[in-house]
């Protein structure tokens, strides 16, 4: 009778912290499903900016719509010993409503120096930040001549829907794009608009990977207005669990799958304690990917799939 053997399975490869870009709205304001149910803590950004440092992260994320995110980062830069060419960030220009096309050459000016001298850092990326400026030639005509003087090295636009991705692919000198994807943002529209974004070369952005804390939230510990999407997430926590996989793995693992092979994703945290627990340690198996998207579709209501929907009072 030949003797049973132990199976050896290969350590899954580790998920490179290039993929990793850090996202810093939490430095600025109380942000995401964890927001909503308790007091939120200090995010203590210069051990969080540390320790992503210390992960191997070297891309963040900002925006002046972020609070004081970006002059936090800035004194954090001045007094660490990162070398200021071995950090990438991004930035994204604050929504230009109240500014007629005649005054947008000087705001777009003003708006970059603020974010430079708050930054004290050239800014490898400079984002539309609201889907309407898409509609603004002026203004993208503006970025693009910032650009082309060196004030940053590329261009790009921060969307929310299909069809602004699909708008965005459409102008001029495009570079990046940052877009919301994770487990309820899987549909045709949103597939076909990553095909053209994909095929157009872009840098990809993936943010809100873990629909702002939501997936990853204690299913028997929900607000009362959150109680339907209880039956999703613990199928959702159900496989991971089976499958000994963290649910933050399996989101980040998706996005990726989604994203392609020169995607990233950001990720954001409050403390450094909770990037630890967010940071992905290992690829997932690309059936537990599929089986999680199909648990979203069948399981997860629509309301719940986009923050903007969610019940009014606990919006983040």
């Amino acid at each position: 009778m030949p003797v049973k053997q132990d199976i050896i399975m290969p350590k899954p490869e580790e998920i490179s912290a290039a993929r990793l870009c850090l996202g810093t709205v939490q430095l600025g304001q109380s942000y995401g499903f964890a927001a909503l149910v308790k007091a939120r803590t200090s995010s203590c950004s210069d051990g969080l900016l540390d320790r992503a440092i210390e992960l191997g992260v070297r891309q963040f994320d900002t925006a002046r719509a972020y609070g004081p995110a970006e002059e936090l980062i800035g004194n954090w830069l001045r007094q660490s010993d990162v070398i200021p060419s071995d950090l990438k960030i991004i930035s994204k220009i604050p929504k230009s409503t109240d500014v007629d096309d005649a005054a947008l050459p000087h705001w777009v000016d003003t708006c970059l120096q603020t974010s430079a001298q708050h930054l004290g850092q050239y800014l490898n990326g400079y984002l539309l930040h609201h889907p309407t400026d898409l509609e603004r030639p002026a203004l993208w005509k503006c970025l693009q001549r910032a650009r082309a003087r060196g004030a940053f090295a590329a261009i790009g636009a921060s969307i929310y829907e299909a069809e602004h991705l699909v708008a965005a692919c459409a102008l001029d000198d495009l570079d990046l794009v940052q877009l919301p994807i994770n487990l309820g943002r899987r549909t045709a529209a949103w597939d076909r608009a990553l095909e053209i974004a994909t095929e157009a070369g872009l840098g990809l952005y993936g943010r809100g990977v873990f629909l702002q804390g939501l997936l990853l939230a204690d299913p028997c510990n929900l607000p009362p207005d959150f109680a339907p999407a209880q039956n999703f997430l613990v199928r959702f926590h159900g496989i991971c669990a089976d499958a000994n996989t963290r649910p933050s793995d399996l989101c980040v693992a998706a996005a990726l799958k989604r994203l392609g092979k020169g995607g990233r994703v950001v990720l954001g945290a409050d403390s450094r304690q909770q990037l630890d627990g967010l940071l992905p340690c290992y690829t997932v198996p690309d059936q537990l990917v599929t089986d999680a998207e199909d648990l979203a579709e069948k399981y997860l209501p629509v309301e719940f799939r986009d923050p903007r929907t969610w019940p009014r009072q606990n919006r983040g």
